[in-house]
């Protein structure tokens, strides 16, 4: 309960604390988590990107049906439009939103076809990661990726023939992960 008291707090320190404990107390099963749907949605409209950051890291993490069904169009919304920061945050809380609610497929798929051709990396290996939990949620929706493979394609060209690359370097392999 001392959770979801800060969890309501305007202070972002015991906002981040709430919600760490949230996330590591409690369990999509606990019936304490649909108490903080609308503590999420709320933090989810924030204008601090730091606050939605934390909203989206917690519904990825203990977001049940009835929440993941509830602030689904918040979290494509966030997807559509926002900082690069919140955007892959967004990404990946929409991974745990498919998984739980496969109903949001048919609005997640043109979205991921655009983040495809994003510039920047972080976007690109969490919408990897997207299409991965959709495509295990649901096989039929393999046709609607074809038109991606050219941008996937391309991806992977440009990481092999690019050359030294500081920023995404590890041990002289250009973006590994990705």
């Amino acid at each position: 309960m001392e959770c979801i008291r800060f969890l309501a707090s305007s202070n972002y320190q015991e906002k981040r604390v709430g919600y760490l404990g949230l996330t590591q107390l409690l369990t999509e099963t606990n019936d304490i988590v649909m108490m903080v749907t609308n503590t999420l949605r709320v933090d989810l409209e924030s204008d601090n990107s730091n606050v939605v950051g934390l909203a989206l890291t917690a519904l990825g993490n203990i977001g049940s049906f009835d929440i993941c069904r509830d602030l689904a169009p918040y979290v494509v919304r966030l997807i559509e439009k926002s900082t690069h920061f919140i955007k892959k945050k967004a990404i990946l809380a929409c991974a745990r939103i498919v998984r739980k609610y496969p109903d949001v497929i048919e609005e997640v798929v043109p979205l991921t076809l655009q983040l495809l051709k994003d510039k920047q990396h972080c976007i690109v290996l969490t919408t990897a990661a997207l299409i991965d939990e959709i495509l295990v949620s649901n096989p039929e929706f393999a046709p609607r990726f074809q038109p991606g493979i050219q941008d996937m394609l391309r991806i992977l060209r440009t990481l092999l023939l690019s050359g030294y690359s500081f920023e995404f370097d590890v041990q002289g392999i250009n973006d590994p992960i990705l």
